[in-house]
C-alpha cells in the first residue's frame, strides 16, 4: 500500500496542479484498472472514436506511457503521442478491452491508499492537495463505494488528459512497433 502511494506521489510531482480528485482517479486506476469503463461492447468504441477525432499534437514532452504502478504493471497510454506515431485506434481499443478484462480490481488496496493519503494530508499538504478537499471527496466516494470519477477542471485545463489505462504488456505491444 505505502509503495503504491509513495510511487504515486513521486509521479504526481510531475503534475503539480493535480487536485485531490485527480489523485483519487490515479489511485483508482492503479488499484482497479479500467474495468469501470467497459459497461457495454460499443461504449468504449464510441468513446475512443469521439476522442480520437479531437486529438491534436502532443503536449511538450508528453510521454507515450506513464506508469501507474512501480514496475509498470499498469500504465496510462497517452493518446496524442500514440496517434502521432501512427498508432491505430482499433488496435488500441482491443488492447484497452483486454487490459480492462484482465485486471482484477483491488478496492481494498484503493481504500487503504486513499485513507493513507488522507492521513498524510492531515499532517502536511502535498503540491496542491489539501486535507479539506480530501475530506469532502472522501465522503462522496465512500457513499458510492469508490466509483470512477472525472478529472478536476483545473487538471483538465492544464494537462488536457487523453489516455487509456492498459497493462504494460498491452501498451508495449502497441508502442514498440511504432517506435522501432
Amino acid at each position: 500500500m505505502d509503495n503504491l502511494l509513495d510511487f504515486a506521489i513521486e509521479q504526481w510531482s510531475l503534475t503539480p496542479d493535480l487536485q485531490v480528485q485527480d489523485a483519487y482517479k490515479w489511485l483508482l486506476h492503479a488499484a482497479c484498472g479500467a474495468d469501470h469503463a467497459i459497461t457495454s461492447d460499443e461504449g468504449p468504441r464510441r468513446w475512443l472514436e469521439r476522442e480520437w477525432e479531437t486529438l491534436d499534437a502532443p503536449l511538450d514532452e508528453e510521454p507515450h506511457l506513464v506508469e501507474l504502478v512501480h514496475g509498470g504493471g499498469l500504465v496510462r497510454l497517452n493518446l496524442r503521442p500514440y496517434k502521432q506515431a501512427g498508432g491505430e485506434p482499433e488496435a488500441l481499443l482491443q488492447a484497452f478491452v483486454r487490459s480492462a478484462q484482465s485486471v482484477i480490481p483491488d478496492k481494498e488496496l484503493l481504500r487503504s491508499c486513499w485513507q493513507n493519503l488522507g492521513n498524510r494530508l492531515r499532517a502536511d499538504e502535498l503540491f496542491d492537495l489539501q486535507h479539506e478537499a480530501w475530506i469532502a471527496l472522501n465522503e462522496k466516494v465512500q457513499q458510492l463505494d469508490f466509483p470512477a470519477i472525472h478529472h478536476s477542471p483545473k487538471y483538465e485545463s492544464k494537462y488536457r488528459p487523453a489516455y487509456r489505462v492498459l497493462t504494460n504488456l498491452e501498451a508495449k505491444s502497441l508502442i514498440s512497433p511504432l517506435l522501432g
